[in-house]
């Protein structure tokens, strides 16, 4: 399901996000939408496992590779970067939607600080994701969500 992900290195990347699963969504959880209008961000990211893709990055962050996050329910999540540009980190995050396409996940990273992404639900699986550090810099790509 998920391409080969190598392990090492510190981290640059997403979260985070990037993240997320859609059996906890309500509405179906396992088809997809071709219409982002309809597609709900799910209520929780808590169980669930994303394959996130950098397309740009800007200093501290990466700016390309692959990373698997895993989301806990305890509200910590661990990176498993791709050995290469990405690294292996983890932290404690906070997931909010706005009841619609969109979600925002607040990240407290051991070696990048204080993140937040914003992730765009395009179908109920995957989407775009947009990460910034308190400094302003930022990344972006795209995930897909599944359950752990």
């Amino acid at each position: 399901m998920f391409e080969s992900i190598k392990l090492s290195k510190l981290f640059g990347v997403f979260v985070m996000v990037v993240f997320i699963g859609l059996s906890s969504c309500g509405g179906g959880g396992g088809g997809s939408s071709s219409s982002s209008s309809s597609v709900k961000a799910p209520d929780t990211i808590a169980g669930k496992v994303a394959l996130v893709r950098i397309t740009y990055g800007e200093y501290p962050f990466a700016n390309t590779g692959k990373a698997l996050e895993y989301f806990y329910s305890d509200g910590t999540y661990r990176t498993i970067g791709d050995g290469y540009y990405v690294a292996d980190s983890n932290g404690k995050y906070a997931y909010s939607t706005n009841g619609g396409s969109k979600a925002t996940i607040k990240m407290n990273d051991v070696y990048l600080g204080a993140t937040t992404a914003t992730l765009t639900f395009d179908t109920d699986t995957s989407g775009t994701f947009v990460m910034v550090d308190s400094d302003g810099h930022k990344q972006g790509g795209t995930f897909e969500i599944a359950n752990q």
